[in-house]
């Protein structure tokens, strides 16, 4: 069947996700065909429907025959999955159109050939993502509303634009869970805003592991103090009113989100620390006893506030969780998801993963961060999908496919290893093959470039790096952009605290690692500001097709030249130690970073980076000049 309009639309559900999801694929239509004439009648209809027989949950059956053209699926996501798969599949609509700033390629017709086509089950149930440290998110667009949180950082709210764009991309790639924000306080509309329209896109919806039930520490206190108490979050000594808040947050959850909410459990501290650091009752050799009573007590409220036989349920062994589990120390309720993390600065499982003996009675799922803010990724990508698909053959070895959560900060960085890592969550890692990935995924003039701009990522794991790490206080793990920012605070406190002096403490006898080091920083800094310029050389050059000018910009040169910058820039701070005028180097090395990103900060993406208060490359850069006078 010829296509050359968008077609008549028959809706045969009243169900708002596949009203949301019709109303993007009718864009998807218009980007290709463009606006469609007033006068003209479509020649083909489009019609959407949800018939429970179909087969499995989330299930679709797509068909063309003459003139018709019939999505069916056998739930609501279902449908939704069957609509995006066909703009995909024949309009040719990258999943991550948006964020990639790739629209599909306009056309006068295309050839529809006729045939039925069905979709094949996940191999995980749950697959979904985390907005977290979404700083670029909360402050891109105007309007944000403001936030109420004794906290540096998350001080506005998404915009509601901008969270349907992240629900749009999730479910086009597949997914069908999201936790939409770091820290979200529910009986605040601004906020609840976020859990109805996932919920409406008919996404579950769950919470960070900071807020079991969807109660943090913040909501907690704000929760009292618009009460007139001041009070902490304090399980231990004060559990009538823990519990009280507890279940008033759970019915909000409930009344909102309804059938959509994955729980999550736990108990910790205030800003994402283990609970001992704020409730000083609790001693860390008591922990688990107090968090295996919370979780009881939580699953018990659960139950009375969600009318479902069983309630999805899941306990996120983040840090403390990790060392508590592998110890045996924790007793989870029946049903809870066990979630095992990686080692987010490192993007490898923890040894609780391996240790662990599996009960054929619990399930089990991941959480994995390919963003994460501090000491990993976080305004440049650094986790190659070769290492997302080693990682993740072993978490399907295992058998612990029940549920994926990924930290994806603010998405944009991170869809090179979203689309590799949706891939091997819905189809598997068995027939995954990195080489058919880079042929789908990129030109391939990309390929090397992509390769050498992950290569390039230093690891202080390895060579002769374990003085440096023990001197400036670093773990062992690549130095990806949040851990070469960390490095930074390092040394430049060290050039406060020494009185511009070389500190004799880094040079033991015999020792020369820290000018090793530098020449090691200088190097790879050279090698990707060289991916940098045969990225751009790839643009002028029309070595690449047009159409992906700006996403190179955006994702690799930008990308490149931020590594190359901080790399630089650590670089820089040492060799200051015996040549103060290295200083001007690391500042130079800061400001090209920003030049960079200024560069690519136009249209819609004006104001992409004037969020960035957790890098805060601008403050820092001012900082530098400052240590050289």
């Amino acid at each position: 069947m010829i296509l050359s309009e968008s077609p008549r639309l028959r809706l045969e559900t009243i169900a708002r996700a596949v009203e949301l999801a019709t109303l993007d694929v009718t864009a998807d239509f218009a980007r290709v065909f463009g606006d469609p004439s007033e006068s003209a009648k479509a020649a083909a209809e489009l019609v959407v429907a949800v018939d429970s027989t179909l087969g499995a949950p989330e299930s679709w059956r797509l068909r063309v025959s003459d003139g018709v053209i019939e999505i069916h699926g056998a739930d609501v996501l279902g449908a939704v999955f069957g609509l995006y798969e066909f703009s995909r599949r024949f309009l040719g609509v990258d999943p991550y159109w948006f964020w990639k700033d790739f629209p599909p390629e306009s056309c006068t017709a295309i050839n529809l050939p006729f045939g039925e086509w069905r979709s094949t089950p996940a191999v995980f149930s749950y697959r979904g993502w985390f907005l977290n440290d979404e700083d670029l998110l909360t402050e891109w667009h105007e309007g944000g509303a403001p936030r109420r949180i004794d906290y540096p950082f998350y001080q506005k709210v998404i915009t509601p634009e901008i969270i349907d764009r992240v629900c749009e991309a999730l479910l086009r790639a597949g997914g069908n869970l999201l936790i939409p924000g770091s820290v979200i306080n529910i009986l605040e509309p601004s906020e609840r805003m976020l859990i109805e329209r996932t919920v409406a896109r008919g996404l579950y919806v769950s919470q960070h592991h900071i807020e079991p039930l969807g109660l943090s520490h913040f909501s907690f206190e704000t929760y009292w103090r618009d009460r007139g108490e001041n009070v902490k979050l304090a399980y231990a000594t004060d559990p009538g009113r823990v519990r009280l808040t507890w279940r008033i947050y759970a019915e909000e959850w409930a009344k909102i989100a309804g059938d959509r909410v994955v729980w999550q459990l736990g108990l910790r501290g205030r800003g994402d620390r283990p609970v001992w650091h704020n409730d000083t009752a609790i001693a860390e050799a008591q922990a688990g006893a107090f968090i295996s009573q919370a979780l009881a007590e939580q699953m018990a409220i659960i139950r009375e506030v969600d009318q479902r036989p069983v309630p999805p349920t899941t306990l996120t062994l983040w840090e403390e969780g990790s060392h508590l589990m592998a110890a045996g120390c924790l007793t989870l309720p029946l049903g809870t998801t066990a979630v095992f993390c990686d080692r987010g600065a490192s993007q490898t499982m923890q040894e609780d993963f391996y240790q662990c003996p599996r009960d054929p009675n619990r399930a089990y799922g991941v959480y994995y961060h390919l963003a994460y803010w501090g000491s990993g990724p976080h305004l440049a990508q650094g986790v190659p999908p070769a290492k997302i698909h080693d990682v993740y053959s072993k978490i399907i070895a295992k058998g612990d496919t029940a549920y994926s959560m990924v930290n994806v900060a603010n998405v944009r960085e991170f869809t090179v290893g979203l689309t590799a890592l949706m891939e091997i969550v819905r189809e598997g890692a068995q027939g995954w093959s990195i080489d058919v990935f880079w042929v789908r995924t990129l030109p391939a003039p990309l390929r090397p470039l992509y390769e050498r701009y992950y290569a390039a990522i230093l690891d202080l794991r390895l060579g002769d790096h374990q003085a440096v790490i023990k001197t400036l206080d670093l773990d062992a793990r690549p130095l990806t952009d949040g851990e070469a920012r960390q490095m930074i605070n390092q040394l430049v406190s060290m050039h406060r605290d020494s009185a511009h002096q070389f500190p004799s403490h880094m040079f033991p006898a015999g020792c020369d690692s820290l000018p090793a080091a530098a020449r090691a920083l200088h190097l790879a800094a050279d090698v990707f500001s060289c991916v940098a310029r045969d990225a751009e050389a790839a643009i002028s050059t029309h070595t690449i097709p047009e159409c992906w000018h700006a996403f190179v910009s955006a994702n690799l040169v930008v990308h490149a030249r931020t590594m190359s910058g901080l790399y630089a820039c650590n670089a820089g701070l040492i060799d200051a130690f015996a040549d103060r005028s290295a200083l001007a180097i690391s500042a130079e090395a800061i400001a090209l970073i920003l030049r960079e990103r200024e560069s690519v900060a136009k249209d819609q993406w004006r104001e992409w980076y004037r969020g960035d208060k957790k890098s805060n490359l601008a403050t820092l850069y001012t900082e530098l000049r400052s240590l050289r006078s």
